[in-house]
């Protein structure tokens, strides 16, 4: 659930008050990190900045998850792809030694982009059109 602008005005209200952050959380039905995300200053940046550094697991063959740190491309706001604002992005990287070489996407992009590096796409419209082609007749 995406908290509106109103909603997170308010829980400042409240901590500005003196009100406990589990007592926001419990008010608004948040994890306690949300309403430290949004009342607490710098947080935020803090937590972006560790989104943005984190490790990605990579698993092609079924081996074990190996870890590679690296800078990714600054977060947005907002899908690379289809321009959604979601509750969460994902990053989508197409080369494990070099994280810049990634897009962020919502989970429905993300989807599409694992189905498309696997040709399942392209074959998907193949099929689609031989289909369309022949009940058009």
């Amino acid at each position: 659930m995406a908290l509106t602008p109103t909603q997170i005005e308010a829980m400042k209200k409240l901590k500005a008050n003196g009100m406990s952050v589990a007592g926001i959380a419990r008010i608004f039905k948040v994890a306690r990190f949300t309403v430290y995300y949004y009342t607490v200053p710098g947080v935020k940046e803090k937590h972006r900045d560790r989104l943005r550094n984190n490790y990605t697991g990579v698993t092609k063959t079924g081996e074990p998850m190996k870890y590679i740190k690296g800078k990714k491309r600054p977060r947005p706001d907002k899908c690379e792809l289809c321009g959604k604002v979601p509750t969460r992005l994902n990053y989508r990287h197409w080369d494990d030694n070099n994280m810049m070489l990634g897009i962020w996407l919502c989970r429905r992009c993300l989807i599409v982009a694992n189905y498309d590096d696997k040709g399942l796409v392209r074959k998907y419209r193949s099929l689609k059109e031989i289909i369309l082609f022949e009940n058009s007749e």
